[in-house]
């Protein structure tokens, strides 16, 4: 008879074999869309399948939408890893969309940070040391832009 703590390791290990086989590809193309570099997208997705043991219960619950659990956890672990630091002058990465092309760096860092990393403007006006309205005029102003070019 097996060990109850071999058995869960077996089992949380075919779930993990099971969610790369079916959401990797997608969650790969999301990862892409934001960081718009092939490999470092990989390199993320691999961290991301790292830390998926420790959520395993959260992502894969009765009633959970399993491909939102993994998109809030790719947009915490790039937000937690990549760019938790917006004020230094680090850019973001080459979005290459005829939308950023329109956007000033400061509507284009808000809409960024907010949009992709899941920002409050609360604490992105913190960061930048502006006001909440002040940064919620920006992010008006780049869904402005958007509308207006689509």
């Amino acid at each position: 008879m097996k060990p109850q703590r071999q058995i869960l390791q077996e089992q949380t290990s075919f779930a993990l074999h099971n969610l790369y086989d079916r959401y990797a590809g997608m969650l790969l193309g999301y990862l892409l869309e934001i960081v718009k570099d092939r490999d470092k997208a990989e390199e993320h997705l691999v961290s991301i399948f790292e830390t998926i043991p420790q959520h395993i219960d959260r992502i894969t619950g009765d009633g959970v939408n399993t491909w939102c659990e993994l998109q809030r956890l790719a947009r915490t672990y790039l937000a937690g890893t990549m760019y938790a630091d917006t004020t230094s002058e680090a850019k973001f990465p080459n979005t290459a969309n005829k939308f950023s092309a329109l956007m000033n760096d400061e509507q284009h860092a808000v809409f960024c940070s907010i949009y992709y990393y899941g920002k409050t403007t609360a604490q992105l006006a913190q960061e930048l040391g502006k006001t909440e309205d002040l940064i919620r005029k920006a992010l008006r102003e780049a869904f402005a832009i958007i509308r207006k070019a689509s």
